[in-house]
Formats: C-alpha cells, structure tokens, sequence
C-alpha cells in the first residue's frame, strides 16, 4: 500500500518555537562569558584544532541514536557542541567548522519514518527527526528562533539545522527477504534471472518512495559540497536444480551472482532516478558495496557508466565535457 500524503491539517495545530543552538540551558551554559574570552586569544590555527577535535567525529554521524548506540566504538561519533554556547565568535567559527566538515549518516529508515502508515521495503528507525523534513525547515521567528507549523516527533534532529550541513551520506543498504514481501530471484543456466521475477522484483521495488523523500529533504540544504550514496543489497535467492556442480563454491557464487543481479535490476529500473532532480550538490559519489567482502562490487561496464551519467545528472554538469575521449571508465576517488 502506497503511503499516504503528510496530513494537511497538520499544519491547523498551534506553531512550535525552537530555539536556536547557541541558547544552551544545560549545566549553566546559558550565562554569557566574559566579552575578552582567554580562548580568543589563541591563534586561530589553534582553535580550528580544537574546533575539529569537539564537533568534528571520526566517523559519519548516525541520526539514529539507537543505531549509535549498538557500534562497538560509538564514541567515535561522539561531539561536544557545549562550545557552541561561548559568544557570538566562538558560535561563528565552530558551527563553520562543524557545518562543512562533519558528515552525516542517513539510512532508509531515517527516511521511511517520515511516513509513519507507510508499508515501504524496510523498516522504519526511531528518534531521528524533531520535525518532519518533508514539511520545510520552519520559518525564521523572533530572536534567532524557527517556527514550525506541524506537530513535534519524537527525534532530536531539526530539518533547519540539517539542511545546513554539506556533507551528507546515505547508506542504501537492503537486505531483502521473503518475510518481507520482496520475491525470491531465480537465475537460470545462461546467469539470467527469469523474466517474471524481474516483474516482480521491480513491482516490489516500485512500492519505494525512499529516493523521493531523500530528494526533498536534501534539496532543503542551500548547498552540499559532498554527496556519497552507498548501494549495498541483498535479496533471496531461489533454488534452482538446474545448476549443480560438485565445487563446494557454487552456492557462495550463485548467491553473490543473485545479490550481483539484483543490484543490476535496481539500476535499470531507474529506482535512484530522483536523485536527478537535484540542484544544491558539487560532487556526486555512488559507490556500490559488495555485501560478501571488504570493497567495491563490480558491475557490467554498461550499469557502471549509468552511474556515473547519474551523478553528472546530480551535479548538473555538463556530459560533453566530461566524457572521457577514448569511452573508458572514469572511477572517482569520494572522500572519506
């Protein structure tokens, strides 16, 4: 079942006020420093240093707290943003630091719980959002404040603040099962899958509306200088008796060649097509993981050059002149 519009009376319901990040009101953060801070008289070299060090994490940041939670390392994506409550310099320079070089995580559930009655391919997470991004990034009220016209969620994140971040990640990581309604893929002697489970596959697929949220709520940002989107899937695949060998590898093989087909199938259906609507991004990564072991899937040479013809789409630059001349592939190196 298709989800159902965000509700418009929503928007009848009293505004929400939400104050600006530099009004701390934890642990006597609120009261002013001094108008000479001792910190200010470092160099500046040095604070940019300290700057990183608070609110800049090793790793991407997870939205999902629960999910932060279950690393075996989560204080690697631990901030401290009590420095943001200095004076109006001290906010300037950090949030700067903090806005265009951490980087921040978002999974498909970070998307589907958006649509609290939608019956998408995966599960929803929790606690991400304070406001729904869909709906806009509020409107600036008195005081440094913003007001939202919907109701609260039950998150921490608020799409103004979001938005203002220029590196984001998205890990497309499905895993795709029975249980879940998604069709078992048979693939038949010639490596082929069977045409009726490419029907179903893509009809499966089709029920998605990730890659239109993801789009709106990206487009919300003024500007991303990075965008990495990781494609990693896993699907069930079907017994076939026509494929029997005594290589005690084949299984391993013919699941990776079903996983290798259903991300082949994923490309060619145009699921990531939304993306192309973007506007607001500089460089564009789409990296495909391969769910068997540390690194890169590969891909047919002709599903690997519509990836990269999709991110020319994101960054809107022009293909002409950024087609290599001899029609080899151009691999980019995303940051980390």
């Amino acid at each position: 079942m298709m989800a159902s519009s965000p509700c418009r009376s929503a928007m009848l319901l009293p505004t929400t006020r939400v104050q600006p990040p530099r009004s701390c009101k934890n642990n006597g953060l609120s009261k002013a420093l001094p108008q000479i801070s001792h910190f200010l008289r470092m160099p500046s070299e040095l604070r940019l240093i300290i700057y990183r060090f608070l609110l800049v994490p090793c790793l991407p940041r997870f939205l999902d707290r629960t999910k932060r939670e279950r690393l075996k390392h989560p204080e690697m994506m631990q901030i401290y943003p009590e420095i943001l409550c200095g004076n109006r310099q001290i906010y300037s320079e950090a949030s700067e630091i903090m806005y265009s070089e951490a980087i921040l995580m978002l999974f498909p559930g970070d998307l589907v719980c958006l649509r609290p009655k939608s019956e998408d391919i995966t599960t929803p997470s929790e606690h991400v959002w304070r406001h729904n991004p869909l709906d806009g990034i509020g409107v600036p009220g008195p005081h440094g404040t913003r007001i939202y016209g919907t109701p609260k969620l039950d998150g921490k994140m608020e799409p103004h603040i979001f938005a203002r971040f220029k590196q984001v990640n998205f890990e497309l990581d499905f895993a795709f099962g029975l249980g879940d309604g998604c069709p078992a893929l048979f693939i038949d002697a010639d490596l082929k899958i069977d045409p009726k489970d490419r029907v179903s596959f893509k009809n499966y697929l089709g029920r998605t509306k990730i890659l239109r949220d993801f789009t709106r709520v990206i487009s919300n940002a003024p500007k991303l200088t990075h965008l990495k989107i990781m494609l990693e899937i896993k699907a069930m695949p079907g017994q076939n008796p026509t494929l029997h060998d005594d290589d005690d590898n084949l299984p391993e093989l013919y699941f990776r060649m079903v996983d290798t087909r259903a991300v082949e199938m994923f490309i060619e259906f145009g699921i990531l097509s939304p993306l192309r609507t973007l506007t607001n991004v500089e460089y564009a990564y789409i990296l495909v993981i391969n769910p068997w072991e540390q690194g890169l899937l590969k891909l047919q040479p002709m599903h690997e050059l519509m990836l990269r013809d999709l991110e020319l789409d994101i960054e809107n630059k022009d293909k002409r002149d950024s087609a290599p001349s001899s029609g080899e592939l151009i691999y980019r190196t995303p940051p980390l």
